[in-house]
């Protein structure tokens, strides 16, 4: 995906949520089971559920320290 391929390739994302919190598969796994994984371990749930990794230590800036 890096473009340095000789092969053209087409990235397909598939979220186990979307944007309206619903299940992609919910047969495999709930949308509960996936709210409750996304609660106990966020980093887990965007790394692997909705294939949108983010940094180990969190985003740069926390919404939670800024003053608004």
């Amino acid at each position: 995906m890096s473009g340095k391929d000789v092969d053209v390739w087409k990235t397909i994302i598939l979220p186990g949520l979307d944007a309206a919190n619903n299940a992609l598969y919910p047969e495999f796994m709930s949308k509960e089971k996936l709210l409750i994984l996304q609660e106990k371990s966020p980093y887990v749930f965007a790394s692997q559920i909705q294939q949108d990794p983010m940094p180990a230590g969190g985003a740069l800036f926390k919404p939670e320290c800024l003053l608004i």
